[in-house]
């Protein structure tokens, strides 16, 4: 009960700051982007490329992996931006205000409230995710070749827990940190610097969470039962030491 008091707490200020609202609507756009860019980028450089009269632009058009590719690259890109900025002061800016000490005066543990946080904060992500995906894979399967369904089915999932494990990381810095441009950068850095890594260091990063975006986008489905059980191991662990850093530290003061 008492994490579901802290679930409906957070959907109700998820709700008062419209967030519920701009998040999907941004995933929506950015996913609408990419294939309507792809079909129709000869004459969008045609009309605005300045180029001499009379001069034909041939460029070939992309397969519809290419397209979903891209798209994926966009909300790694982009979405991981939005995604931090729109979380990073889900537990700090309630510290720096005071209003977690009204909150946990009642019979609240710090597990139900940090993972009541995380829970409404990955639900939006996932609706925005769903919403974004699913509008680009409309256009992509309107305006280019089918994809093949079993290998989408785990490369969307791949996918989600990557933006899941960004989520996890987003949330646990905002337990650390009360600066919330502190905790973007953070997050950020760290978020960034594991995808660089496991995409310049393939043969030993293959088995990190970095490793599931590029995994994704080439719709693999071999070798990739490490990075999913090391993904979802990291965001157990940073749950668990976010909690415990709150249970043995003056976190309220």
């Amino acid at each position: 009960m008492k994490l579901v008091m802290i679930i409906k707490k957070e959907c109700l200020e998820t709700f008062r700051i419209h967030r519920w609202l701009w998040l999907p609507v941004f995933f929506l756009l950015l996913g609408l982007m990419q294939p309507l860019t792809s079909n129709f980028l000869s004459d969008i450089l045609e009309q605005f490329g300045g180029l001499p009269e009379g001069a034909v632009i041939e460029i070939p058009a992309p397969s519809s992996e290419e397209v979903y590719g891209a798209t994926l690259g966009q909300f790694t890109q982009l979405g991981t931006i939005v995604l931090v900025l729109a979380f990073m002061g889900s537990i700090s800016e309630e510290r720096r205000s005071g209003e977690v000490k009204m909150l946990l005066l009642r019979p609240v543990s710090y597990a139900s409230y940090w993972f009541g946080k995380f829970i409404v904060s990955s639900t939006v992500m996932t609706v925005s995710f769903l919403l974004g995906i699913g509008i680009a894979l409309f256009y992509i399967q309107l305006l280019f070749e089918p994809i093949l369904m079993p290998a989408l089915y785990g490369s969307l999932a791949m996918y989600w827990l990557w933006m899941l494990f960004i989520i996890a990381v987003t949330t646990t810095f905002s337990t650390l940190i009360k600066r919330q441009t502190v905790v973007a950068v953070c997050s950020l850095i760290v978020v960034f610097g594991m995808q660089m890594f496991a995409s310049m260091f393939t043969s030993i990063a293959s088995w990190t969470p970095g490793a599931l975006p590029n995994l994704a986008v080439a719709m693999a489905t071999e070798e990739i039962v490490l990075p999913i059980a090391s993904t979802i191991f990291s965001i157990a662990l940073v749950a668990w030491m976010s909690v415990l850093y709150m249970k043995k530290t003056d976190w309220l003061y």
